[in-house]
């Protein structure tokens, strides 16, 4: 049986705003699907985002904006310099995503085939 997926892709994202291209800010703006960022979807799927009991948000659009507070308050180590720690580096990664590739609609997929067990 041949690989059903065309590809799968993780991508890691440093913070940042909206305005940047390729982070937190970017990335979830486009998963938000806010127009600005989906220029490139002729048909902007649809999609729901769950944000559970422990998040530090109340909604999605608010995520970015935490993470980047949350990391630039960040800080690891210590040293004469840095007593209370080195702060993280802005491109360090914040944000990742899988993307994966079927080669077609995946309740086609599925029902076909489960259907060719044997």
């Amino acid at each position: 049986m041949s690989n059903p997926t065309q590809f799968l892709r993780l991508y890691g994202y440093p913070r940042g705003q909206r305005s940047a291209a390729n982070t937190v800010g970017s990335i979830l703006a486009e998963g938000l699907r806010e127009e600005t960022h989906i220029s490139h979807l002729t048909q902007p799927p649809q999609i729901e985002i769950f944000i559970n009991s422990q998040s530090p948000v109340k909604h999605p659009r608010q995520l970015g904006d935490w993470i980047n507070v949350a990391m630039s308050q960040c800080r690891f180590g210590g040293s004469d310099r840095y007593p209370n720690g080195r702060p993280l580096r802005k491109n360090s990664v914040a944000i990742g995503t899988l993307i994966a590739s079927l080669p077609q609609n995946t309740l086609d997929f599925t029902s076909a085939h489960t259907s060719k067990k044997t």
